[in-house]
């Protein structure tokens, strides 16, 4: 790619940058200005829901999946928070309370139930919450058991509406696929938690954008600039869950439409999407350390590297030893043994099989063919080996979560 042409894509995307960083600190302000009383009864009735879940959050004693309704808390604890500071100040500080030494959940469960009162703030600036423009507002009209059901239908829709352009697009042959995919996402507890479901929307609106604009996407810049906005909205809306996700998907679909260039063409395009996505992701995370370190007056760069400095060490979680370190291949382990443990396991399996068994029943095989397919399946392969990278490189995060 000539030089120039790449400066022109880097521009593109840090103006984008920039755009996503003005829109979404003006949004945060916005939501903060919201008064707590017009949200009060919502957030009680909310707090009885958390504190029923908090004992029933396993769906399935035979099944690896639980709802995480402690993350929620701290969504739900930040959407509340009642302090003197100034909108834009709270909206780049993102504080939460809590009560003693109690977590963050059984505080928001006891200060809504009990009308105890919270006595610690504790800043959460690494992060932009930005999930916090939907709640905020949600709440003035629904509990959680409300803004849950409009998560179901909402996702249903999305859902909906990605397997009718499939099937319209000709990529027919990718629904069933996607149903496993999505099957293995858990979709219960997508629909349950809040901090599941920004990953979700985000690769469901990019792989909609993608289908809906086919006859365009083989225009780089468009592409560019969806794949650098999906990066942009993970940093924005994600509690860092499954954030390949945002890439992988729609990269996916993405492919499937290109299939029929030479393979040299699709690999260089596959890493400058993915450039743009990543650009886009760090890009936008970077900027709120940088935004928040300007408005609070403290230096939130040093503590958003010290974060990932923790993150992506092989430190056993709650430890400072070295001594007291995660292996890699237990991450492996725990995390495919997980993948192993879900009501559609099976139902993928079968798939692979069947599918095998199909190609190797097949009497007529193009030689031709059978290399031009091998060529295809290499910017897959790149695809799919996204999700062991992140292992690798983020071993005490993928131990924990």
């Amino acid at each position: 790619m000539k030089m120039k042409k790449l400066c022109y894509y880097f521009v593109s995307i840090a103006l984008a940058i920039v755009c996503s960083v003005l829109i979404g600190t003006l949004l945060l302000t916005a939501v903060y200005s919201i008064p707590l009383v017009a949200i009060e009864k919502n957030v009680q009735s909310s707090a009885s829901t958390f504190e029923y879940d908090k004992s029933h959050d396993k769906l399935f004693t035979w099944c690896s999946s639980t709802l995480d309704i402690y993350t929620d808390s701290y969504m739900f604890s930040e959407a509340t928070y009642n302090g003197d500071e100034i909108a834009l100040k709270k909206a780049m500080a993102s504080y939460y309370s809590t009560i003693g030494e109690k977590d963050v959940l059984d505080s928001f469960i006891d200060h809504n139930i009990n009308n105890v009162e919270y006595d610690n703030k504790i800043g959460y600036s690494r992060y932009w919450h930005g999930y916090l423009i939907f709640l905020k507002p949600l709440l003035l009209l629904f509990d959680y058991t409300g803004i849950r059901i409009i998560n179901t239908i909402a996702q249903c829709v999305l859902t909906l509406c990605l397997l009718l352009l499939l099937y319209k697009s000709g990529l027919r042959y990718l629904i069933i696929p996607y149903l496993i995919t999505v099957a293995f996402l858990m979709p219960i507890t997508c629909f349950m938690c809040m901090q599941f479901s920004s990953c979700f929307y985000i690769f469901s609106i990019a792989s909609i954008v993608i289908l809906l604009c086919k006859k365009g996407i083989y225009n780089e810049k468009i592409a560019i600039l969806i794949f650098a906005f999906s990066g942009i909205s993970t940093a924005f809306f994600d509690f860092l869950t499954f954030p390949i996700t945002t890439f992988g998907i729609p990269a996916i679909l993405y492919l499937c439409l290109t299939l029929k260039q030479p393979i040299k063409k699709i690999v260089k395009k596959l890493c400058v999407i993915f450039g743009s996505w990543l650009v886009g992701y760090a890009g936008m995370w970077f900027s709120k350390w940088l935004v928040a370190s300007i408005v609070l007056q403290k230096n939130v760069i040093t503590e958003g590297m010290k974060s990932i400095s923790t993150r992506t060490s092989h430190i056993t979680p709650g430890t400072d030893s070295a001594l007291n370190t995660v292996p890699l291949l237990g991450v492996f382990v725990r995390n495919f043994r997980a993948l192993f443990f879900t009501p559609v396991t099976i139902v993928f399996l079968a798939f692979v099989i069947i599918t095998i068994v199909l190609i190797i029943r097949r009497k007529h095989i193009d030689k031709t063919q059978i290399f031009e397919k091998r060529n295809a399946f290499i910017p897959f392969a790149c695809i799919g080996v996204l999700p062991i990278i992140w292992y690798v490189f983020t071993v005490n995060h993928s131990s924990v979560h």
